[in-house]
Parts: structure tokens; C-alpha cells; sequence
């Protein structure tokens, strides 16, 4: 990992930073879901808060982000208040030729049904089964992606964030909160072997470590200290 990108991932220690970046994509949606009629503006902003959530739920390459197909990548199961929709790729489109697969969390299959209905369309020049349709028959161009929605989080959040920089963020999200964790965030981002992960975040979990520590040496010493309470009134 670069030193931009630690220097980038750094901000998002700011707890207020990290939670309205999370909280973006919904906020746009629900505000723009208000106006009686969307705007050009307003569609593309649409679509950018979509693939925005997309990739803090599923943090893909910013390749499959464009090519998802809504006939083959996103799979139904179930109906009603069990359905399920399933974000899948087969090994053959995969970097490292693995299938990706990731149940999407219940708000965020809200939020693709209704751009599916609303807002899809209106990018609609000729029928495709693309999630992100571009011109024609084809899909949204990875450079032309991969930059709106590093426009629109900067934007929405002031922080200037690239897909691919998604993908380290996920993990960071996750050791911060889990300094062991390696492994998942290895599987989670497709790495092929842990020592990538490790070499990735090197130094950037120590925070996290000593944070642990910390409150570990907090609670024994309050309960060092209510033990000392409780015999100190034994003895009166």
C-alpha cells in the first residue's frame, strides 16, 4: 500500500468522518427519493450513491463493479420477506480466477430495487442487462466509474476516494475493530495469500493493538481497584 493511501486511510479514524461516509450513499438516495423530478444531475448523483453503496457492502474491483450484469450477477433467492439477493461473479471474471459472492444487506437491495425501477431507465438508450449501463449496448468504462464516484465521495464526504481505495478501507474498517482479523480481510478483498493482507496493513493495526491494550489494562486496574474498595469495607 501506498503512502497516499495510508495517509488517506488515516483520516477515517475521525469516527464522524467514517460513519457520514457510511452513511452517504442512504442520505443522497432519501434526499433525492423527496424531489418531485429528477434532474439529469440528479440521476447521475443517483447512480453514483448506488455503486457507492455497492462497494462499502461489497468492496469488488472496480472492474466487476461495472460489468455487473442484472441477469448473471445478481441471483434471487427466495420471495417475499425472505428473499435474498446474492452479488456473484463466477472464477472466470475473478483477478485471481476465485468466485466472488456476497449476500447484499436487506437496505441496500431496497435502495437497488428502486434505482432497478426509477432511475435505471433513464440511462437507458437501447436495451442491456447492465447494472450501470453506458452508451449503447455496453456497460460504464472503468476509468469514467472509477472516477465519478471518486468525485461524488469527495464531494458528499471531502475526502477523495478511488474504488480500489474502497477495497483498503474495507479492510482497514474491519482491523480497526478486529487487529487479528488477517485472514477475513484477506478473503474478504481476494488476496491470494495472507502475507499480501499482512504486508498491506503492516503498522497501520498497531494503533488498534495498543488501543486493545489499553482498555484491557483500564479494566484491571477498575477492577483492581473495586477489589480494593470492597476489602477496605471488609475491614471497617
Amino acid at each position: 500500500m501506498t503512502e497516499k493511501n495510508r495517509a488517506t486511510l488515516r483520516q477515517f479514524e475521525d469516527e464522524e468522518l467514517a460513519a457520514k461516509f457510511l452513511e452517504t450513499p442512504r442520505r443522497v438516495i432519501h434526499q433525492l427519493k423527496r424531489k418531485p423530478k429528477l434532474t439529469h444531475i440528479d440521476v447521475v448523483r443517483f447512480r453514483n450513491a448506488v455503486a457507492t453503496e455497492l462497494l462499502i457492502v461489497a468492496p469488488i474491483r472496480c472492474q466487476n463493479l461495472a460489468q455487473i450484469d442484472i441477469e448473471e450477477n445478481l441471483i434471487e433467492v427466495g420471495a417475499g420477506r425472505s428473499r435474498r439477493v446474492h452479488l456473484h461473479f463466477p472464477a472466470n471474471v475473478d483477478k485471481n480466477d476465485r468466485v466472488i459472492e456476497f449476500v447484499l444487506p436487506t437496505s441496500t437491495v431496497e435502495l437497488l430495487d428502486y434505482y432497478l425501477e426509477h432511475v435505471r431507465p433513464c440511462f437507458m438508450r437501447m436495451p442491456n442487462s447492465y447494472l450501470l449501463p453506458g452508451r449503447g449496448k455496453s456497460h460504464l468504462v472503468k476509468p469514467g466509474l472509477s472516477a465519478q464516484i471518486a468525485d461524488f465521495v469527495e464531494n458528499e464526504v471531502g475526502v477523495r476516494l478511488t474504488p480500489h481505495q474502497f477495497r483498503h478501507l474495507a479492510g482497514f474498517f474491519y482491523l480497526k475493530e478486529n487487529p487479528a482479523g488477517h485472514e477475513v480481510v484477506r478473503q474478504l478483498l481476494d488476496h491470494k495469500s495472507i502475507e499480501t493482507t499482512i504486508q498491506f496493513y503492516a503498522g497501520m493495526e498497531t494503533a488498534e493493538v495498543v488501543k486493545h491494550y489499553d482498555q484491557h489494562i483500564a479494566k484491571r486496574r477498575a477492577e483492581s481497584r473495586q477489589t480494593g474498595r470492597r476489602r477496605g469495607g471488609d475491614r471497617v
